[in-house]
């Protein structure tokens, strides 16, 4: 599942633009060491933000394990859901997932 940066917060460049999540899975955050670095100076964003888990059938969990901001699945507040092609998250970026990475 292909989750790619739609909208940066103004001042950050990522140092890459989308990232290709496969089983089983990776994380996201500002932390180096995430699969998908957002860069945050504010640090809004936590070290470590959400958690993706891809399944081998290539279902797609989206676990929120940020303290400070809240990760929005298409507008809603999350902890944790499934996540389709097309929806879209947020943390301060906005990220799109696309199935057909």
């Amino acid at each position: 599942m292909r989750f790619t940066i739609i909208t940066a917060k103004p001042g950050h460049q990522p140092p890459q633009t989308s990232f290709d999540f496969l089983p089983p899975g990776g994380t996201i955050g500002r932390g180096v060491d995430n699969n998908l670095v957002l860069p945050d100076d504010d640090r809004t964003i936590s070290r470590l933000q959400a958690i993706v888990l891809i399944t081998a059938e290539g279902e797609c969990r989206l676990t929120n394990r940020g303290n400070v901001t809240r990760v929005l699945l298409n507008d809603i507040p999350l902890e944790q859901s499934s996540s389709g092609k097309g929806a879209e998250t947020s943390a301060g970026w906005n990220i799109k997932e696309n199935k057909e990475a």
